[in-house]
């Protein structure tokens, strides 16, 4: 917000943090060696089978599927609720950077966590690692060791890649 940042890796969900910003930003793709891959960040809800209030429960999923709700969320945030298309009336109310329909462009790349093959329980502590790496408190070397540590946990067959 102050201006000392010329780029910032970032998700839709997380653009909701300029939103009201008073500055100037647009989206695009990250660089890429290979092909391009694009990590989708996808939220559900569920109703637990052993809910002592399942009716409740499915009610508030519902309304949370529902096009209000989906409406709510493109009139308010910069996130991408996942059933489309919404009208044209509803995608106002929150300055949009100019290139931010771009993820149309991108679904081709788009890969899930499943993809990465590394169990979710393993994440919290992958970016653990990665906090520690990017505030200098460890090197790229010691990064490493440390990940592969951490997979090894979970799994020896992810350690070793």
């Amino acid at each position: 917000m102050e201006g000392r940042l010329s780029m910032v890796l970032n998700s839709y969900m997380g653009l909701n943090v300029w939103k009201h910003a008073d500055l100037d930003y647009d989206v695009t793709p990250m660089p890429f060696l290979y092909e391009p891959r694009t990590l989708l960040i996808c939220l559900g809800a569920g109703v637990c089978a052993g809910s002592r209030h399942k009716e409740e429960a499915r009610r508030i999923v519902d309304y949370l599927g529902s096009p209000r709700a989906r409406d709510l969320i493109a009139k308010h945030t910069l996130t991408l609720p996942a059933l489309r298309p919404l009208p044209a009336s509803v995608r106002g109310g929150v300055r949009r950077p100019e290139r931010y329909n771009l993820y149309r462009e991108m679904m081709f790349s788009y890969r899930t966590h499943r993809d990465l093959n590394i169990p979710s329980a393993a994440f919290p502590k992958l970016l653990q690692q990665l906090r520690m790496y990017w505030a200098d408190l460890i090197d790229e070397d010691e990064l490493c060791e440390r990940i592969g540590a951490a997979l090894s946990a979970f799994s020896p067959q992810l350690a070793a890649r």
